[in-house]
Formats: C-alpha cells, structure tokens, sequence
C-alpha cells in the first residue's frame, strides 16, 4: 500500500493546473477528495458521497477546472453545468465559489426563478433543475457545449417526484448531445451519505458509474442527548432559555434549533429575541419568508459569534451558515436521513456532530432514540424508492416544447420514449406513453392531429406563462398576504391571516406592530412587545416509512400482525407499513359495518367496534370485520389524500385512472398490505389499564399520528 506521503503527492501530481489555487490552502486532501479525485480526472461518471463539510465541492470541481480549464477560459456557451435542487442552495454555492472562478478567468452565472446573470448561461452556469428543464425546452441549442453535469446534494430529491424530473432531465440532455454528435456527457452527483449508493448512482448518474466514499465509514461521529423537558418551549419559556445559556457557558455559542412547524419557528424566536444569552441575535428562518430576508438572516447568523437560529428544513442542507456549535431539535425529525442531515449541520471543524434534543412529548422521545440508534447502526428505516409517473405528463409537455423550438412537428410517443432513462424506459413502452398523451388531449393539455400531439388550450397556457417546468405543489400556490417592512419598504414575508390595525404580527422572529392594511399587505414596524403566532398555510408532514413504524412498534414491545385491546375497549391493529399504507387500512375498515375508525396511523389502525360487534368476544368480532384488499379502495377522497401526503406531484390527476391507481399501489406498497390482510385475523391481546410511564407510552405511541 503506499503510504500517507507517496498519495498525496501523487494526487498532486494529478492536478498540476489547480492544486495550488484550489487545494494548497487546506493542506493534506481529505478522504473523499483521495478517492473521487481520481475517479473524476478519469473523465468517469462519478457519484461522491460524505458528509457535510467534508470537502465534496473541491472533489467535484477542481478535477472538472482541471479536465476542462481552457475550454472554460474561452467564451462561449456553458462547459459545465451545476445543479442545485433549490434556489437557496444556487445562490449559496455561486456567492462561495464565484469570486474564486472569475479570478481564475471562468466566467459564472446564476440561472434560477429569481433571476438570469448576465443575460444567458455562462461557461459555468448554477441553475435548479427546473431551470434546466427550461433551457432543454426553449432553448436547447444553449447547452450542446456542455461536457459534464454537476447534480448537487443530489439526495435532497431523491424519492420524490422532482427526482424522478432529474432521472429523465440527465437522459433527455445526455440524448441530445448525442443527437448533435456531441462529446459523451460528464455526470458528477454530490450528495450526503446514503442508504442505497448504488441505487442512486443508477437513478442520475449512469449504469456504470463509480462511488466515491470517504474510506472506513460515515464521517464525524453523531452524538444526541435526548433530554426530557419540563414543559413545551411556549408553556415554559425561562426554563428553555436556561438550557440555552448553559450550553453557551459550555462552548456552544452558535446554536441552530430545527422545528417542523413555521409558526412554531416564529413563536420560539420571538420568545429568545432580546433576552439572555442572545440578546438580539435570535433569528428564524422558514419558507414563509421572502428569499431576501432568508438570506439576510444566513448573513448575519454566518457574521455573528454568539447567536441562535430557529429553523424549519429550510437550514437542513447545504447553505453555508459558518460552523455551529451544536444543534437543538425541538421534536424528532420525521427520518433517519432528516436526524443525519440537521446533525450534519454541527461539527464542521472536525469533531463530532452535537445534537440535543429537547422534547416534552414522551413519543417524541421515544422516536428520536429510535432515530439516532438506527443510525448508529448505519440504518436508514427507509423504504425502497418509487417511481411517480405524473412526472411524465409534465415531461411530455417539456417535451413538444423543446421538439418545436428545434423546428419539429409535434410530439409522438416514440419521441418521448427515446428520452426516457433505460430503468423507466423499460416500463413506458410506446404503447403506454400513447395512452397517457390521449389522456392529455381529454383534459385540454395537449391536441391531437395526423398521428402527432400538439399544444392544447391548457397546455398552450401554461407554456406560454413558462409554469410547465415544475413538479412542486398542486398548481398555482395561493400568494397570502404580504408582510411589508414599514422602514424599508420591502416584503419580508407571507401569511395566510393577519389582524387588524395595532394588532401584531410575527415575521423573521420579531413581533411587528401592524400600523397599515389594505388588500393583500399590512405594513408592519418592528418593536412590538406582544408575541403574535402568524398563521401559515399547512402541508401533511414527510411519510413515514413502513421499516421506521415496524422500529418503534418494536421499541415498545408490540409485534406487526398483532392486535391489542386497549383500556377503553378499542382494538389498535399493528400493521407497521408506514404512513401510506396505514390510510388504506383505515379506509378498508371504514368499509366495515359497525366500525368506527378512531386511528390511521402508520403504526396501526385503531378501531371502535360497535354495539353489535362489541357484543362478541373480540377475536370473534375482528375476524368478522377483517377486511381483503382491492384496488377500487383507491378512488375519490382518499386518493386525493394520498397523492397529496405521499408528493404523487401536481399533474397526478391528469394520469389515466388506471395509472393512477397502479402509481398510488406502488407508493404505498399494495404488496405489502395484501400480504398483511392474508394472514387473516390476529388473536387479540388484552393490555391492562396503563399505569407505569412504559405503558402509557405504548399507548400512546399506537394512538399517535
């Protein structure tokens, strides 16, 4: 083997066009940089996995300068683009590595919703994903330039519907540049450690690709305290602030608290703002805030040496906000990924990750202890990753735009079909695409005509009003009421309610005294001493996945495929298979005569038998209602429910019914409840009244959700 010494200087020797500027300054490389390096210099797609600040953005871009460093210094169109899956994560890493570029003569630019630098895409272009399904489709000859991809924290969409958008976004690029007789595509992805490596390398990355991981494990040592409280942060203020100056007499000066709810965020921060130990260095930080203000807060939380960050997931990944002393989780995260991405926000000098979390809810407390031994374990209790077709009818108009912006006629299955990737290509055969563009033809989105599908009245509409490049949200999102800044005149925020004048309002973590309303905005100035909770609009909250339920089911000591009879003579079900498919038992009972659903959950389903039923010996009476599973179960409310809860994507409805009901199977894994209900009736078991805390939180816990 060689030694410490004889690598590095031979990675050196590897990039004599850029190590001193680029690498010089940190010393030895680290472990990720070893071993993606090379992979990269190599011209090898390349999926490059470690934890936050590890050095992954160097291992992605400095062997790109070195590979391609006289094409980027020429002008011209894009060499290499770099995609960020949020506008946030685009600014972020443009406003770190843009001054560095220029002064190595590459020049740089932003393409993103918010704005287009310079007029077109620059020799190194930052851009969301919805950006380059833009240039595909109006303007593809903008990028035959390219020669490699950069996918950025790919995992943030991974198992989502934007990341089925990318899967098909790197196939349809990687095609035309083919078509064009182009050189191959380089495809870089970036992203934190994860449960199924090789899985995402094939979904962005290529059949082929290598991974790159640090060698020896996962990174920086995790480390959470989960600390009962006393009370909720808002029914105990003083206690929770104490806790806080503690940890910064301990060392921990910057602190950055996650919590799930924006008006949550609000209340918490207004609570902190002007009091010990932060003074007036208490932020918040959610997407209920104007991307200004967000960014304004990032700057002065990274320039600040003792302050506090309320935050929702908006902090959860990549943004740079200096080095944190530890973060504080005001409930559990809904993931083993979620606990791992915010305790990869701690730690970044080189120790290990300090999480704490506070928690009043004994559930709370149970589930991060599950979280963080699962992932000391290295499991993720993730379940296998899905694809949403919806996606394709977005893709499909994606599509018509960038064949007539190349003066094509029309659209056909076939076309669409070549610029599918292999693994979704295997399932979306011609045949069935054709089937679902004349479905887009019934609902107004496309026409037909001499055996090609061209713009409908709907479709026409929405590519001319340049909204046919997403897959977030369910249409139009309703635009609240502004809350404008008296002094500056800007627009710091939305609400969904908002009270009258000299009432307050809480935006960014300051409770603002209301001085002017009218449609649509309140002006508001700061300094109002009432802490006013604001009212945001809401969303279901992030599946749970069924390996996680069947972990805290365990936890507690109650097995799937059990029934429990609980104090007030209701019957929960252990089913264990997660949130999905918890809404299909509830519904499947619900069918039943004489059942009253009292719970869906994704651990069980609770139920209320009765008088008739309740009659019965109980074992008797479950095996009297146990339902079979059908496919029709997943029509009318429910399917709505569960597109929406599970992120089916904002064109589901225009599937086909049968593709609809064949994805919605797939989401919430039909297989899995079929073989549940198989089994048959579970003999029930009789709990007696809970008395010690381990027993009330078992009921709890099957109660919850």
């Amino acid at each position: 083997m060689p030694s410490g010494n004889d690598e590095f200087y031979h990675l050196r020797s590897l990039l004599p066009k850029t190590w001193d500027r680029w690498l010089a300054r940190f010393g030895r490389p680290t472990d990720i940089q070893r071993a993606a390096i090379p992979q990269v210099l190599t011209g090898r797609d390349t999926l490059i996995m470690a934890p936050t600040a590890s050095g992954k953005t160097e291992a992605a871009l400095v062997p790109l300068l070195e590979r391609y460093g006289a094409e980027l210094r020429r002008e011209g169109p894009p060499v290499i683009l770099v995609l960020s899956p949020t506008k946030a994560l685009v600014n972020d890493l443009y406003r770190r590595l843009e001054g560095r570029l220029g002064e190595a003569g590459v020049a740089t630019g932003r393409w993103t919703g918010d704005g287009r630098d310079k007029g077109r895409l620059q020799r190194i272009a930052f851009l969301t994903l919805e950006a380059l399904d833009g240039r595909l489709s109006r303007d593809p000859e903008s990028l035959l330039a390219a020669r490699a991809l950069w996918l950025e924290e790919v995992h943030v969409v991974d198992g989502g519907v934007r990341g089925d958008q990318l899967q098909i976004l790197v196939a349809r690029l990687r095609a035309r540049l083919a078509h064009e007789g182009r050189p191959a595509l380089q495809v870089i992805a970036t992203s934190a450690t994860l449960p199924d490596p090789a899985g995402v390398a094939r979904r962005y990355v290529g059949a082929g690709a290598a991974v790159a991981a640090p060698e020896g494990g996962a990174g920086r040592r995790l480390e959470v305290t989960v600390e009962m409280a006393p009370a909720e942060v808002e029914d105990d203020p003083g206690s929770f602030r104490a806790r806080l100056t503690e940890l910064v007499r301990e060392g921990c000066r910057k602190l950055l608290i996650f919590v799930d709810n924006r008006a949550r965020v609000e209340m918490i921060a207004a609570l902190l703002r002007g009091h010990a130990p932060f003074a007036h260095a208490a932020y918040a930080h959610h997407g209920s805030m104007e991307a200004p203000a967000r960014a304004e807060v990032e700057q002065r939380f990274l320039r600040d040496r003792v302050a506090v960050c309320v935050a929702t997931s908006t902090l959860e990944v990549g943004i740079d906000i200096g080095d944190i002393d530890a973060v504080v989780l005001l409930g559990a995260p809904s993931t083993v990924p979620g606990l791992l991405q915010r305790a990869g926000r701690s730690g970044r000098r080189g120790g290990g990750a300090r999480v704490l979390g506070w928690v009043a809810d004994p559930v709370d407390g149970l589930t991060l202890t599950v979280l963080k031994e699962a992932a000391a374990r290295g499991e993720w209790l993730a379940d296998p990753v899905t694809f949403r077709p919806s996606v394709l009818v977005q893709q499909c108009m994606s599509i018509l735009g960038e064949r007539e912006k190349s003066g094509a006629f029309g659209v056909q299955a076939a076309h669409v079909c070549r610029r599918l990737p292999p693994e979704i290509a295997a399932e979306w055969d011609e045949l069935r695409v054709e089937r679902l563009l004349m479905g887009m033809c019934g609902a107004g989105w496309l026409k037909a005509a001499k055996g090609r599908y061209f713009w409908g009245e709907q479709g026409d509409a929405q590519w001319h009003r340049g909204e046919l490049h997403t897959n977030l949200g369910g249409g139009r999102a309703t635009p609240g009421i502004a809350v404008v800044d008296a002094l500056s005149g800007a627009v710091i925020g939305r609400v969904q309610e908002a009270g009258e004048v000299g009432t307050s309002v809480s935006m960014g973590g300051q409770s603002r005294r209301i001085l002017h309303r009218e449609e649509g905005r309140v002006v508001a100035e700061g300094g109002s001493r009432v802490v006013a909770t604001p009212m945001f609009g809401s969303a279901p909250g992030a599946p749970m996945p069924g390996a996680q339920a069947r972990a805290l089911l365990a936890a507690v000591g109650v097995m799937p495929g059990h029934a429990v009879q609980l104090d007030d003579g209701a019957i929960a079900v252990a089913h264990g298979l997660g949130t999905g498919a918890g809404r299909v038992m509830g519904a499947l009972f619900s069918m039943k005569k004489g059942v009253f659903v009292r719970g869906r959950g994704p651990l069980a389903t609770v139920l209320q038998l009765g008088n008739r039923l309740a009659a019965l010996p109980v074992s008797e009476a479950l095996a009297l209602i146990w339902p079979r599973y059908t496919p029709d179960v997943l029509s009318g409310p429910l399917a709505e429910d569960l597109a929406e809860r599970l992120g089916m994507g904002p064109y589901h409805g225009l599937l086909p019914e049968s593709e609809q009901v064949r994805a919605l199977e797939a989401a919430v894994q039909a297989a899995a409840i079929r073989g549940f209900l198989s089994m048959g009736a579970p003999p029930v078991r009789a709990l007696p009244p809970p008395e010690t805390p381990e027993e009330m939180l078992r009921e709890a816990l099957l109660l919850r959700w």
